[in-house]
């Protein structure tokens, strides 16, 4: 913490950090091979489901006999789409002031979508009770998912019960690049099954999603792909495969649509093929 800008600049030119450097990878089918770098191989961690292939977990699902159906259908249409990792870049970046009332209750003003989830992920994390923290959301210039998680407010909190002063938190625009959240990376292979007079007999889709080194709405947003994928047509059979995997990348979170439009899309690009 500083008075100025500057001068909180010039400390951190002053601070030498040592960085050892360890393998890495950023691909989510690379992260799943044989001899992949391991994102958490920390002895504590637990319900990862394949830590040797930084596989988090799996997501599943099937109605009726989708492989069945796919061996009987006229034709089968199978293509494969690429999901890169796109930010969000509001007007407005993240910015959160806290500071201690004359009731000693803790105030944080953030550029927040989720006030409330704010104020109860605080609680444990300051060692206050709930009812004495307010959490003040005004109008924010844009958010757009990435603004669905508590970043910064924690900091300015500690910061400012420590200092009994206000606290004032600016993520610059390189920061947002670097520490907020973005959408997550997949690879979706969608495959389709016809009759001979185009009737839809199968659907099956298959999800690689990269959730970074944390699992922040991994689960939910592929979910999301998954379903959104999967519920425009009627079809007999249907099949959604998912896996969840860590990589190194910046880490991914909400983003606009929260997976729906990635199933949606590639849904749409195998329909416009089927009928090309």
């Amino acid at each position: 913490a500083a008075e100025t800008l500057e001068q909180a600049e010039e400390a951190l030119r002053l601070i030498e950090v040592h960085y050892e450097v360890l393998p890495a990878v950023f691909d989510e089918l690379e992260a799943m091979r044989d001899g992949a770098p391991v994102i958490h191989d920390e002895t504590d961690t637990e319900g990862i489901l394949d830590r040797e292939h930084n596989i988090v977990l799996h997501i599943g699902a099937e109605r009726g006999d989708v492989d069945t159906a796919l061996a009987e259908a006229h034709r089968v249409y199978e293509q494969t789409f690429r999901v890169h990792q796109v930010q969000p870049v509001p007007i407005e970046n993240h910015v959160a002031v806290a500071w201690l009332d004359s009731d000693e209750r803790l105030v944080v003003r953030t550029a927040t979508q989720v006030p409330f989830h704010t104020r109860r992920m605080l609680a444990p994390l300051i060692g206050m009770e709930i009812k004495n923290i307010r959490v003040i959301k005004p109008r924010i210039g844009g958010g757009f998912g990435a603004k669905q998680e508590m970043l910064i407010e924690d900091i300015v909190a500690h910061l400012a019960i420590a200092t009994r002063r206000p606290v004032r938190l600016v993520l610059t625009r390189e920061e947002e690049f670097v520490s907020s959240r973005t959408r997550h990376p997949q690879t979706i292979t969608f495959k389709t099954g016809v009759t001979a007079d185009g009737t839809l007999i199968a659907q099956d889709l298959r999800i690689i999603g990269n959730t970074g080194p944390y699992g922040t709405h991994g689960y939910t947003v592929n979910t999301v792909s998954g379903l959104r994928g999967l519920t425009s047509y009627n079809c007999p059979n249907k099949r959604f495969d998912c896996d969840v995997v860590y990589t190194n990348i910046p880490v991914p979170g909400a983003y606009r649509g929260y997976g729906a439009p990635q199933g949606v899309q590639a849904q749409a690009l195998g329909e416009g093929r089927r009928r090309a």
